[in-house]
């Protein structure tokens, strides 16, 4: 497993959902991704190399390219705890929208979507087990598309006026 795994399933489960998103959702995605992922990365791989080393000065040297890759990550933290907070308000608010207020708690929308939209819902969700079980007859070659998938059974589930039924 690697530190870009989890933020992948994120992006696709926020994909799949259809969330509306912001620039605070669009900033944490991007911050995430293309600086925080690689930085812990590039920390990882500096740090094992101290383990092999075997002059002192050379240690010294790969410690102070550590030190920078962790100030580096500190630097990060500000602008990534900001967006993914305001960001996450944002899927927060955006659920709360399809859930209480459209639906109203009623069970009448997830019903007719469970009814209407089955074969959708459980494709999505046995491609999503069939890549955890690691099982050659899943369709899904990575954990964004993973993601994506539990997203997307979500979206079916949960958003109103998606299955077209008279009442």
């Amino acid at each position: 497993m690697t530190v870009q795994g989890p933020i992948e399933f994120y992006r696709g489960f926020i994909n799949g959902t259809r969330l509306t998103k912001d620039n605070d959702t669009y900033a944490c995605d991007d911050i995430l991704t293309y600086q925080v992922a690689p930085t812990i990365e590039k920390t990882i791989n500096v740090t094992e190399t101290l383990f092999g080393m075997d002059d002192f000065y050379e240690v010294i040297y790969v410690l102070f390219d550590d030190a920078l890759l962790v100030t580096r990550l500190a630097q990060l933290l500000h602008p990534s705890a900001y967006h993914c907070y305001y960001g996450g308000a944002n899927t927060y608010e955006h659920f709360n929208d399809v859930i209480v207020v459209q639906n109203g708690y009623s069970p009448k929308t997830y019903l007719m979507n469970i009814v209407y939209n089955f074969g959708h819902i459980w494709d999505t969700l046995r491609d999503f087990y069939l890549f955890w079980a690691e099982d050659p007859r899943g369709q899904v070659n990575s954990v964004h598309d993973a993601g994506y998938n539990l997203g997307f059974g979500v979206y079916l589930l949960i958003t109103p006026g998606i299955a077209s039924y008279e009442t």
